[in-house]
């Protein structure tokens, strides 16, 4: 079993986030996924708060129904398949974990090339610091990426996260 997923881009670049160490206590959804941005001069890692290890929030689905505010729930490695396969978008679009640990956001140029910047905040409600990377993937190396991403996520769950 791989212990750990790193994303890397289709560029070469001296950029990338990992992640590892998927725990689900008390045999739970909630689960804990601990996430490493590592680049030039930096190292900054996290454990965020997720569902299923990438099940987290869409935010470009926000809407307001009643006195409260909806938004969907897509894993990460879907979303990615998704704008992959799709049209080209417009307006960037945003994930996070349920927790707000990690963010990231995908803008695409008019010839595919998708920019990902991938952002952690520890305590996203008291922030003390940040950090961030971009990574660039062609559409069709996002959809590889997010398959792979949602293969080694459903390997670890599956596992219990060991």
């Amino acid at each position: 079993m791989v212990e750990s997923f790193t994303l890397s881009g289709s560029d070469p670049s001296s950029s990338y986030v990992t992640l590892s160490e998927l725990e689900q206590p008390d045999a739970d959804p909630l689960t804990w996924l601990r996430v490493q941005i590592d680049g030039d001069g930096l190292r900054a890692a996290c454990a965020t708060e997720s569902f299923n290890g990438d099940d987290g929030l869409d935010l470009n689905s926000e809407e307001q129904v009643g006195d409260g505010t909806r938004i969907e729930s897509i894993r990460l490695g879907q979303l990615m398949v998704d704008l992959g396969s799709g049209p080209l978008w417009e307006e960037p679009r945003r994930w996070r974990t349920i927790g707000g640990e990690l963010g990231v956001v995908f803008n695409v140029d008019r010839l595919g090339h998708v920019d990902v910047d991938f952002r952690l905040t520890p305590i996203p409600w008291q922030p003390t610091w940040s950090a961030s990377t971009l990574l660039r993937y062609t559409m069709g190396d996002l959809i590889s990426t997010g398959r792979r991403l949602t293969s080694w996520i459903d390997s670890q769950v599956l596992r219990g996260g060991e």
